[in-house]
């Protein structure tokens, strides 16, 4: 059943929408909750799938053409690199390719692995995010990098507690509320209720330990991949699918979110019900250019009556993926558009 937190006027403040039947899946980057690993019995959020984590296109929770990377839940152990040996070329290496990045991945796969069996998980995810999407790697290698990082985004940004593998646990102060707590770390309350299983965030009780991330996330849609990738810092988080109109015209560049809004759930533009109490969408402002009119992020029913956008100017996500990406950017998270 899923539970919702007192609503709020203030967009930003709104109450998010739980689901606890989730699948246990990573949280990642593509339509679905691929970063999501923890076990069963572990109240995660739906959240956005990691590179080849899932296949879907906008109706499940991955990117077009991605495989479903399975969570590792808490105990089963740590990801591993594929037993693959890495041996030498019979040939001699030639010389005008010994500094290029491709030649470094052999090595940079022996460190993640050496992280892996310490246990370093939020170090190995760092290291092996630099890699993602890297034109250097061959088929086999970006796909064995793209499985690994959706595991390890699950198991450290949004598997719950005790997985406090980038922050210490946070000790709940007498007074102090979920809204509190996420202005401290600078993300949104509705991800450490969801991240934490809270289900009624005014019941927080002092002494209480939580897990906690510290943002704010980041985000990059690749209009041309048709998909948004969000990082925390320099780590991969997941990846969402999205839609856009023919007609699309978002100029490329360095985008912030400017409102987050949510208005009354309508059959939208699409004749549906969307399924939910409110509609939630995210605009987004051109801080170089202030004079371009916003970009809008939102479900793939919603319509926004109030602040209508062309159509040209609309990104649309699955109805759960846009829910998700509310509760995981704040205002003024960078989203960098590229085509």
């Amino acid at each position: 059943a899923a539970t919702t937190a007192p609503s709020a006027t203030d967009a930003g403040d709104a109450a998010p929408v739980w689901s606890p039947d989730v699948k246990p899946q990573a949280v990642g980057v593509d339509s679905s909750a691929e970063a999501r690993s923890a076990a069963p019995d572990v109240k995660l959020p739906a959240m956005p799938p990691v590179p080849d984590a899932t296949a879907s296109a906008m109706t499940d929770a991955s990117a077009p053409g991605d495989v479903a990377a399975p969570f590792i839940p808490p105990g089963a152990g740590t990801p591993r690199l594929a037993e693959e040996p890495i041996t030498p070329t019979d040939s001699a290496p030639d010389p005008s390719l010994a500094d290029t990045k491709s030649s470094l991945f052999p090595s940079v796969r022996v460190a993640v692995q050496a992280e892996l069996e310490r246990g370093e998980l939020g170090q190995a995810l760092l290291r092996l995010s630099d890699w993602y999407g890297d034109p250097s790697l061959t088929p086999d290698e970006s796909k064995e990098v793209q499985t690994l990082l959706s595991q390890l985004a699950g198991s450290v940004i949004w598997e719950g507690p005790p997985a406090h593998r980038l922050e210490p646990a946070y000790v709940v102060q007498a007074g102090e509320s979920l809204q509190d707590i996420g202005e401290k770390f600078d993300v949104p309350w509705q991800l450490l209720a969801k991240v934490n299983g809270v289900v009624d965030p005014a019941a927080l009780q002092p002494g209480q330990l939580l897990k906690v991330i510290r943002g704010k996330f980041s985000a990059t849609l690749d209009l041309s991949a048709r998909t948004m990738t969000l990082w925390l810092d320099r780590r991969y988080a997941g990846k969402f699918p999205v839609e856009l109109d023919p007609s699309t015209a978002v100029e490329e560049g360095q985008w912030k979110v400017d409102q987050k809004l949510l208005t009354p759930a309508s059959g939208g533009v699409y004749g549906q019900a969307s399924g939910t109490a409110e509609d939630r969408s995210l605009l987004l402002a051109n801080p170089a250019n202030p004079n371009i009119q916003a970009a809008v992020l939102r479900g793939p029913g919603s319509n926004d009556p109030a602040s209508p956008q062309p159509a040209g100017r609309v990104i649309r996500l699955k109805s759960g993926d846009v829910s998700d990406i509310y509760d995981i950017l704040s205002v003024g998270s960078r989203v960098t558009i590229r085509r």
